[in-house]
């Protein structure tokens, strides 16, 4: 049976404050086949479908805000908890597209599939009232003017009862170009990466609340068995531990993260906090601090600060803050009015005269929300620094926007060479496609992450999470795509699921040309090598998003690539007794019980020093070696080191399990 996609249609001009209007969600079908096809998928392919109908229809018009929720998160699978936020940037002018955790989107899943609100309202301090009978509303909570996300909340709750709740603060009713969105209250979840608190300030919304019982979990043979998957995966099970901190050592070993940073990402990741997650996650990654940030009103003391690790690096570190406290109080000060941290981040660090200074950096970020006196640096998206010349390109080629997990290309950053090989085929790799900082390849392996994370968010799955499972080794491309593809998915297999992503990249590029982006610009010198932005622009091909029509295009031009000779592989030399000095952390570091120091024939391949730590330290082998495949990765004074490399007496090695997305650096 064609289950289509359920739709409600809000226009704010059209309400009265106090007079719920019935206004029940219609089943959507696009304007064509192809933008039909990708908007039955649900999710965040839903949210562009409907921004993209929507620009050559009213091109004049401000964009609609768009929340969507994917299959899974209907469907109550586990870790699928999250919400789709769209619409057009206030920052960049183009598509800003980001997910946001809570109840909100399995409360919302009980009511349709895509919300999309449009208009304005002049009612003050306005929250949109939506419930699960049809009901729409609009309320004014006056007494709400100027508060903070979590008080609108409280508020809220204690008027109408159990409810999930999207709003902003005072940087969305300010219109800051970076203005967030929060959901949730123990802790907060925020997305906004763009200023999507600044269109619902523009709606003249201070909230919307969603009145509805969240779906059920899923109970099934399925959801057990996902379940199962996610605690099989070393890489997820570290970054529970690290609660997105676990980042900061694959960073530091990269060469990517400024002095001593990664002494004091450790020293937050050992304060006093506890951890939260999705629903139905085994290996819940986020870390919620119990102190270091001042209260916002009289009795509050006992509020609790959600923080990750790119949030507080920004406004740590990164503005000269030695104390971990230090940044969670500037952390506290943008949540409280709603205002994107690695932005904020960004702007302080463009000013002169309060770096290093906790009391100046906060009184600039309450001067920046009061005046609206943003400064240049603001005026785009900032980008995470990174040695990867593959991550470089996916931030600037991403068509939904530069947020690490939807460009990283994490088998390149994590995984071991065998098993990115095995996920790309049968796309040829050529020699130098597994270093870093080789330019060869790199477009087509930007190109086929990012078709898989686009289809992987428009599920509502965890990003994290499919990274975590494919990294490792845990299952296969097909076994994923089975687990969490859409019903309308045809196939339900790996190539299905890279072929729809195809298609809503293509969607998104193609709204973002209706946007305004220039598409005659020259990529950066260092983006501009054959393997690089040449090869991603040829595989994308035209703008078509026909089915299919993109993925076998583009496997055709790979197909007809000549390969280059394989490069001589240099004669062994003779081993003599030496050692390796090993640097690691997390639950690596306690499976080897503390060894620093590691005595074999050297110089030896990568790949035969893990297995001497593993014939010595055998628990060690789940993050280490799995069939001589290397599971962690090693980094040789700022270089990642592959399989086959050697290592010579007396080398440092840094060994690193962890997801390197999901976090953004100024």
């Amino acid at each position: 049976m064609d289950r289509r996609p359920t739709v409600l249609t809000v226009d704010l001009t059209r309400l009265a404050a106090g007079a719920p209007r019935r206004v029940p969600p219609a089943p959507w079908r696009g304007s064509t086949e192809a933008i039909d096809r990708v908007g039955s998928w649900s999710g965040s392919a839903l949210a562009l479908a409907l921004l993209h109908e929507h620009a050559p229809a009213t091109p004049d018009e401000p964009a609609p805000l768009v929340l969507a929720v994917g299959e899974c998160v209907r469907r109550g699978i586990p870790t699928a908890a999250r919400a789709t936020v769209a619409s057009r940037s206030p920052l960049t002018g183009l598509l800003a597209e980001g997910q946001v955790g809570s109840d909100l989107g399995r409360r919302f899943a009980r009511i349709a599939d895509a919300l999309v609100v449009d208009g304005a309202t002049k009612v003050p301090a306005a929250v949109l009232i939506l419930s699960e009978d049809g009901a729409v509303e609009l309320a004014s909570f006056q007494q709400l003017a100027g508060a903070d996300p979590l008080t609108i909340h409280r508020a809220i709750t204690a008027a109408l009862g159990p409810c999930a709740t999207l709003r902003t603060g005072r940087g969305g009713a300010r219109g800051i170009p970076f203005a967030c969105l929060a959901a949730g209250d123990d802790p907060q979840s925020f997305v906004g990466r763009g200023g999507l608190g600044a269109v619902l300030g523009r709606l003249g919304l201070s909230a919307i609340a969603v009145r509805a019982d969240p779906v059920e979990p899923d109970s099934d043979v399925e959801g057990s068995r996902i379940v199962r998957l996610l605690a099989r995966s070393p890489r997820l099970r570290a970054r529970a531990e690290g609660g997105t901190f676990e980042i900061a050592d694959a960073l530091a070993a990269g060469g990517q993260l400024v002095a001593g940073a990664r002494a004091w990402s450790g020293r937050v990741a050992a304060a006093e906090r506890t951890r939260s997650g999705c629903e139905g996650c085994p290996t819940p990654c986020g870390f919620v601090f119990e102190r270091g940030f001042p209260a916002q009103e009289p009795g509050e003391e006992g509020r609790r600060q959600g923080a990750r690790f790119g949030a507080l690096y920004a406004l740590g570190p990164a503005l000269g803050l030695a104390n971990p406290d230090d940044a969670l109080a500037l952390l506290a000060a943008c949540d409280a009015a709603a205002i994107d941290a690695i932005e904020t981040g960004a702007v302080l660090a463009s000013a002169a005269g309060a770096r290093g200074d906790r009391d100046a950096l906060l009184a600039r970020i309450e001067d920046l929300v009061e005046t609206g006196d943003v400064h240049a640096p603001a005026r785009r998206q900032t980008l995470r620094a990174d040695g990867s010349l593959a991550a470089r390109l996916g931030q600037y080629a991403g068509a939904r926007g530069s947020d690490p997990m939807r460009t990283l290309p994490f088998l390149l950053a994590d995984a071991p060479a065998s098993r990115l090989r095995e996920l790309l085929a049968p796309i040829p790799l050529p020699p130098g496609s597994e270093d870093p900082r080789d330019p060869a390849g790199k477009g087509r392996i930007v190109w086929w992450h990012e078709n898989l994370m686009a289809a992987i968010d428009a599920s509502g799955f965890c990003a994290f999470s499919a990274a975590g499972l494919l990294a490792d080794g845990v299952c296969t491309l097909d076994e994923l795509a089975d687990a969490i593809a859409p019903a309308a998915l045809e196939p339900r297999t790996g190539r299905g699921l890279l072929a729809a992503g195809a298609s809503i990249v293509a969607v998104a590029r193609d709204l973002a040309r209706r946007y305004g982006a220039r598409t005659d610009e020259d990529p950066p010198a260092e983006l501009s090598a054959p393997g690089m932005w040449p090869e991603y622009a040829r595989l994308r091909g035209s703008e078509s998003f026909g089915p299919g029509s993109i993925l076998e295009r583009a496997e055709r031009l790979l197909e007809e690539e000549s390969a280059k000779p394989a490069a001589a592989v240099p004669p062994e030399r003779a081993r003599r007794p030496g050692h390796v000095l090993l640097h690691c952390v997390g639950p690596l570091a306690r499976e080897l019980d503390g060894v620093t120091r590691l005595e074999l024939g050297l110089p030896a391949p990568l790949v035969d020093v893990l297995a001497a730590i593993v014939r010595e330290h055998p628990r060690a082998q789940r993050y280490l070696l799995r069939d001589r495949e290397s599971l962690a990765a090693a980094y040789r004074a700022s270089r990642r080191l592959l399989p086959e490399d050697l290592v010579n007496d007396g080398d440092e090695l840094d060994l690193v399990v962890a997801l390197s997305g999901g976090s953004s650096l100024s």
